[in-house]
Formats: structure tokens, C-alpha cells, sequence
């Protein structure tokens, strides 16, 4: 089983044919680049398909000179870019996921938390000076 495996993962370098779709996963609203290559040259003007995570499956449009497309999905999942190239289907699968926006939250929780842990240190010093047992 792990032969079969070692070779499966081998087996995309080893195709002339390649769709490869950055950065993984993707962020819905912020670009992604695909590329397709045949045996390491460009694809120009190959059309490219998507299909999101409903299934629906929609042009994502053509690749440049350079064999690039941008794209941006809009939705969270799993989406999976489509082409022909020399009458070989590739594939690219893509997951894609919401938007981090963890640094604004901690802009606002972290003073919260940190003045919430001072009132209860001064409270706790508080009981202690004065020898009451701590509160549960």
C-alpha cells in the first residue's frame, strides 16, 4: 500500500501535462493563482474551468501569455479547477477558506482581558491583606 502511494504522489512530476493552483488553501475575496504547464513550457489562452463547492461547475477564464490565471472565489470549500491540455483533463483542487481576521479581535479582547486579570489580582491581594479565605 505505501508503494502504491509513494508513486501516486510521484506521478504529477512525472506528467507533461500540470495544473497547479497557489496559494493553498485559498482565502475567499483574495486572489488565486493557477497555472498550467506542459512539460514545463507555458499553456497561453487555455480556458479553465471551476467548480465550486456546490458542484456548480463555471468558466474561471484564460490563462496569459505566461500561463497564469487570477482568480477569486467567493465561497468556502472545496473547489477544483478543470482544463483540457492536448486532449489530456487536468485537475487542480483548491481548499478554500473564510478570511482571518484575528489581529482586530485582539486589538479590542487583549486590554479587556489583561484589565479584567489586574481587577481580580488587586481583588485577590485585597482578601488576602486583609485574611479573608479566597472566593471560589
Amino acid at each position: 500500500m505505501s508503494l502504491v502511494l509513494c508513486v501516486l504522489s510521484l506521478l504529477p512530476g512525472c506528467l507533461p501535462q500540470h495544473l497547479e493552483a497557489q496559494p493553498l488553501p485559498g482565502v475567499v475575496g483574495q486572489p488565486v493563482t493557477v497555472r498550467a504547464t506542459v512539460r514545463g513550457e507555458p499553456v497561453a489562452g487555455l480556458e479553465v474551468l471551476v467548480r465550486d463547492a456546490a458542484g456548480v461547475r463555471s468558466p474561471a477564464g484564460r490563462t496569459d501569455a505566461a500561463g497564469y490565471l487570477r482568480f477569486a472565489p467567493s465561497a468556502v470549500g472545496s473547489h477544483v479547477f478543470e482544463a483540457t491540455i492536448d486532449g489530456v483533463a487536468v485537475l487542480a483542487p483548491l481548499p478554500v477558506i473564510t478570511a482571518h481576521r484575528s489581529w482586530i479581535a485582539a486589538f479590542g479582547l487583549v486590554p479587556l482581558g489583561l484589565a479584567l486579570f489586574w481587577a481580580n489580582l488587586r481583588s485577590a491581594r485585597r482578601r488576602a491583606a486583609a485574611g479573608a479565605p479566597p472566593a471560589s
